[in-house]
């Protein structure tokens, strides 16, 4: 991994902790997923224009578009619901192993090899993602809450097909024999069919009174400069990691590095929002940066 791909991804993960930041304590949290959602289509679209990449894309690309907004829905909506039956010390640890999902994959289907460097990187980092919830007040079995698991396994994986799929079609695209592939046009169409997917999703889950509309409007009329803000954020963030897998970053590493927002998180939330249990999650954040050392040094 060269030094440019690990500056990018760095980058990347240090955007995405104002994401989380800003969108603390809204209510709805499937709106507010739905809302971000709308804006990147947005955004990506004004990107395109600004660097002249095309707003239409080529068929041959549909399956990387719906591969990567199904996975991501399956994130999306298995950690909603998985957060929403069972307990954050529960769900957190497994919905970030995706990298574990993603080692499998590509070496059971894709024939990827990987160093034990950095799979010993991969084993760090994660130890350290376990620990951070390790001692919670609100620890359960995983056996009592089965539901709880499988939901977190599928939010697990479905990072784990999102992450695949963007990094195969930013690396492949150009062997389809069309015009390559650009973050921007990629980011468009995903995104207008995740938008899809959750409106959908939003329509058969509502239990309130009011229409959707009317919640849709009112939570844009609170929460303004949050909502924009989050949007512009994730979006950068994401833009980068598509640059750093254009530029042939290993997604089991870049997907290992980005866990790199969870220690500036921590520091953030302490600063920020003086939220308890500083000491031990930080000291559960030094195995995070040690692994990602690791993977660092076996590039």
């Amino acid at each position: 991994m060269t030094v440019e791909i690990l500056i990018i991804v760095f980058l990347s993960a240090s955007l995405h902790p104002f994401r989380d930041l800003l969108l603390k304590g809204l209510y709805s949290p499937d709106l507010c997923y739905f809302s971000i959602s709308l804006m990147w289509v947005v955004f990506a679209i004004q990107h395109a224009l600004v660097v002249g990449a095309p707003l239409m894309i080529s068929l041959d690309y549909l399956p990387f578009i719906f591969g990567s907004a199904i996975g991501l829905f399956i994130y999306y909506y298995g950690t909603l619901l998985a957060l929403k039956k069972g307990d954050l010390s529960v769900c957190y640890p497994i919905i970030r192993s995706s990298p574990v999902f993603i080692v499998f994959v590509g070496w059971a289907v894709l024939d990827h090899s990987y160093s034990w460097i950095l799979l010993l990187g991969i084993a760090v980092v994660l130890t350290g993602v376990f620990l951070i919830q390790r001692g919670s007040a609100a620890q359960v079995k995983l056996v009592t809450q089965p539901v709880v698991l499988a939901l977190a396994l599928a939010a697990m994986a479905g990072a784990g097909i999102y992450s695949l799929v963007d990094s195969i079609a930013m690396q492949r695209t150009a062997s389809l024999g069309t015009q390559p592939l650009h973050a921007s046009t990629f980011l468009i169409w995903v995104y207008v069919a995740l938008s899809v997917f959750f409106w959908l999703a939003l329509l058969m889950t509502n239990r309130s009174l009011f229409p959707l509309s009317k919640q849709f409007g009112g939570l844009w009329k609170r929460h303004p400069w949050r909502l924009l803000g989050a949007s512009a954020m994730s979006y950068a963030s994401y833009v980068l990691i598509l640059t750093a897998y254009e530029k042939g970053g290993n997604v089991a590493a870049v997907t290992s590095l980005r866990l790199w927002s969870i220690p500036l998180t921590i520091i953030m939330s302490s600063l920020l929002l003086k939220e308890d249990g500083f000491g031990r999650r930080l000291a559960a954040s030094g195995v995070i940066v040690a692994g990602i050392m690791v993977i660092v040094w076996g590039g």
